[in-house]
């Protein structure tokens, strides 16, 4: 990484440290026309815009179709562009061909917001240890709130992921990725906790007020929110889940990873 393009020294080192900066990916008018596209494919299906009592469908095939439509191929600002030259060199990556996967999620009937316990990371953490090589982008195609079904991070998280990574024996390294996993969630207590579908006590006290201890680097479960056309830069390796909506309007985003090279991202 380098100080020289749109990112400064405090939000290069918030990238390094915490695993994520805040940035615009596209204009607020591009924006609306991704999510308009995204209803006009779900009104197909039945599900439309100004009836909320359709919102509990979720049709298959919504992604793949309507990412490939043009204002997903071709909204990108050079603000953005140049961010990700500025992380990952210039010339050293391309515009992935798919363009992400879009992100829905129609309000919930919760009794109220709470954290959820499937988290994963993407790609190979070994090509993170070093240096940044791959990033996970997450965009708002709506305005997000705080309990809206913005994505949940855990900050910091990149730095456990990949040293954990790095001191797996080459027999280890060999077992499937879901097995790996597992390992690593059970390798401490606070991780063992976040994902264990039977913790349910205070987990929004204990997992976000204040940052914890794990394995040297203060880790803290954070709320991504924010505008339409705004965006998350975030290390590949760190930890995140999906989110409830326990708002009145469906949240949309888009996710996709970005990898030095031409190396495509493993996101298993």
């Amino acid at each position: 990484m380098t100080t020289d393009g749109p990112l400064n020294k405090q939000d290069l080192e918030q990238l390094r440290t915490r695993g994520y900066v805040k940035v615009r990916a596209f204009t607020a008018e591009d924006a609306a026309e991704m999510e308009s596209t995204i209803w006009r494919r779900l009104e197909r299906e039945g599900v439309l815009q100004d009836d909320p009592a359709t919102w509990r469908k979720y049709p298959g095939g919504v992604s793949r179709s309507v990412r490939n439509s043009r204002i997903f191929r071709e909204a990108m600002t050079a603000e953005f562009a140049a961010v990700v030259d500025q992380l990952l060199g210039q010339g050293r990556w391309h515009p992935p061909k798919d363009r992400g996967t879009v992100l829905y999620t129609f309000p919930q009937q919760r009794e109220s917001w709470d954290i959820a316990t499937d988290w994963h990371w993407h790609g190979n953490p070994l090509r993170n240890v070093d240096q940044l090589r791959d990033i996970f982008i997450f965009c708002f195609l709506s305005k997000v709130d705080p309990e809206g079904g913005g994505t949940v991070l855990v900050e910091g998280s990149h730095h456990v992921v990949c040293k954990f990574y790095s001191e797996l024996t080459p027999q280890q390294l060999d077992l499937k990725v879901k097995h790996i996993k597992q390992k690593f969630f059970a390798s401490h207590t606070w991780l063992r906790n976040l994902t264990n579908k039977r913790d349910s006590e205070d987990r929004r006290q204990r997992f976000m007020d204040k940052s914890t201890d794990v394995l040297g680097h203060p880790l803290r479960v954070v709320e991504l929110t924010g505008d339409p056309g705004e965006a998350y830069v975030t290390n590949m390796s760190a930890l995140h889940s999906r989110s409830f909506n326990v708002l009145n309007r469906p949240r949309f985003m888009t996710a996709k990873g970005i990898s030095q090279s031409d190396a495509a991202p493993n996101l298993e």
